[in-house]
This record gives structure tokens, sequence and C-alpha cells, in this order.
């Protein structure tokens, strides 16, 4: 599995700032992605036709102890389409 939802919990990642550009060619690699619908909306080829594992859950900040205030922020029928 190719996890690329590291913005969400650690902010702007080195080499992950265009996604794009670092993830299509490891994708050949790859058996399925864990990835937010952001991602996989812009930086993944329409193409790919590999498992998603897709982060549906998220809040309004990362500054805090810990990140358990996190809601569902993609509904049902939003990550089906995706």
């Amino acid at each position: 599995m190719l996890a690329v939802d590291h913005g969400y919990f650690q902010g702007p990642t080195t080499k992950l700032e265009n996604p794009r550009k670092t993830i299509t060619p490891l994708l050949p690699y790859a058996d399925a992605l864990m990835i937010t619908r952001g991602v996989l909306r812009t930086s993944v080829p329409p193409e790919w036709d590999g498992p998603v594992v897709l982060r549906v859950s998220g809040g309004t900040s990362m500054v805090g102890e810990t990140l358990s205030n996190e809601t569902i922020t993609t509904a049902f029928d939003d990550a089906l389409r995706l």
C-alpha cells in the first residue's frame, strides 16, 4: 500500500508538494493507495484502476494535543463516485 495521506496530519511534506509528480512513477508498484480525496482527484491519473483506501475523516486544525476531534468529511455517495 502506498500511503500518501500524510499532509492531513503532518502538514506539508517534503517531496509531496506536487503529489502527481511523486505518486505517478510509483503507481506500477502499488497494490493500493491510502489517500485523501483531494489528492486522489488532482494527482492520480484517472486510468489507474487499483484499490483505494480513501481517508474521509478530518478536522479543523492540527493544533492541539490529539487529532481525536475528527469528523466524517465525505459523504458515502461522494466516496463511491471517486
